[in-house]
C-alpha cells in the first residue's frame, strides 16, 4: 500500500532526468543524472555521445543558439542550446511538457552567464564548477523540479560565488595546516 502510494503522490510533480554540458567536441564539461538508466560512466558517455551526435548538426539553427531547441529520442525528450563552445542539455522523460524543460534550461543558463558575468565559456564553467553544483541543487532535487526562477536561484548562489570566499582549493590548503597542526 505504501510503496503504491508513495509512487502515485510524486506522479504530478515535473521532473527531469539529466542536465549535461558538453563542450564543441562532445566532450563532458558537467552532468548530473537522475535517472537509473545511466547509472554507470560508460552508459552516460555512451549517451552523451549520441546526444551530442544528434544536436550538434542543428548548431547552426538560430532557434538552437537563441533560446533552445527541443528533440525526442530514445525514450527523452531533450532541450537544449549552444553557447560560445559547449552545449547545455536538459533531458526529461518522454512525457513531460517541453515548456517546463525549457524553462529549466533557460534557469540554469541565466543564472550561470549572471554569476559569470556572461562568461560561458569551457574553461570558465570547470573553474565554477561549485557554482554550477550550487545552482543545479537551488533548481533540482533528486529530478524533481523545486525553482525555475532565476532571479531567486542567483539570490541564493550568489553569496557563494565571490572570490573571497573560500574555494575547494584554499579550503584542502587549510585542512592541511590543521592537519600538519596537529601532527
Amino acid at each position: 500500500f505504501f510503496r503504491t502510494m508513495a509512487t502515485t503522490t510524486h506522479d504530478y510533480l515535473h521532473k527531469i532526468e539529466a542536465l549535461v554540458i558538453l563542450d564543441n567536441e562532445g566532450k563532458r564539461v558537467f552532468s548530473k543524472y537522475y535517472t537509473p538508466t545511466y547509472n554507470t560512466f560508460t552508459k552516460q558517455c555512451a549517451f552523451e555521445k549520441t546526444l551530442f551526435n544528434k544536436t550538434s548538426a542543428k548548431k547552426d539553427s538560430l532557434a538552437a543558439s537563441e533560446s533552445g531547441d527541443i528533440a525526442v529520442f530514445d525514450g527523452h525528450t531533450v532541450v537544449f542550446r549552444f553557447e560560445e563552445e559547449v552545449y547545455f542539455y536538459v533531458v526529461g522523460p518522454a512525457d513531460e511538457n517541453e515548456v517546463v524543460i525549457l524553462q529549466i534550461l533557460s534557469c540554469f543558463h541565466d543564472t550561470l552567464s549572471q554569476l559569470l558575468r556572461n562568461n560561458l565559456e569551457r574553461k570558465s564553467l570547470l573553474e565554477s564548477y561549485e557554482l554550477m553544483i550550487l545552482t543545479l541543487d537551488e533548481m533540482i532535487d533528486d529530478g524533481i523540479i523545486l525553482e525555475t526562477n532565476s532571479a531567486n536561484v542567483v539570490k541564493e548562489v550568489q553569496p557563494h560565488s565571490s572570490g573571497d570566499r573560500d574555494t575547494p582549493l584554499t579550503a584542502l590548503h587549510t585542512m592541511a595546516k590543521i592537519v600538519k597542526q596537529n601532527l
